[in-house]
């Protein structure tokens, strides 16, 4: 059960700390860990995936480390254990229907971080009215149609430089 300290951090719409190379070798694995996270009090499933040279990411629970009183910057000690319980999405059948109609979308959205899908079919579920699930779903289903697009732009720009 590896503990480390770390550097809180905002990386566009998360927040997340880097998990040192030691750690993941650690754990014997190298891409998306599942783990169970214990920080600020809290203990919670999560997964580490892949950052730089070795590393990992881990995303944090912006309510769970700001009631412990951290913030973006500060140094948080974190403890993982790898989680070997089977982990399972039930994605919502009206999701599901429109990204059938998206192949670029549905691409993105199997590519897409298990915490990525995870948060994304809990803030769908929690809506109550099913006209703004419907618009919720749209807008789903269209960033990541433009995720892919833009991802596959990048590569070819890659592919050509070099």
């Amino acid at each position: 059960m590896p503990t480390f300290r770390a550097t809180i951090m905002k990386v566009g719409p998360g927040y997340w700390v880097d998990v040192p190379a030691a750690v993941i070798a650690e754990l014997g694995q190298a891409r998306n860990i599942p783990v169970t996270v214990r920080y600020a009090d809290d203990a919670h499933p999560s997964t580490i995936t892949p950052g730089r040279e070795g590393t990992g990411r881990l995303s944090l629970h912006a309510d769970v480390f700001r009631a412990g009183g951290f913030a973006v910057g500060d140094a948080l000690d974190v403890t993982v254990t790898l989680d070997r319980t089977p982990r399972t999405l039930t994605v919502p059948p009206d999701l599901l229907r429109a990204l059938a109609f998206r192949t670029a979308a549905a691409s993105a959205w199997q590519q897409a971080a298990p915490s990525t899908r995870r948060v994304v079919v809990e803030q769908l579920n929690a809506l109550r009215s099913p006209d703004a699930r419907a618009r919720r779903i749209e807008k789903l289903v269209e960033h990541f149609a433009e995720r892919a697009t833009s991802r596959a732009a990048a590569a070819k720009s890659r592919s050509k430089s070099s």
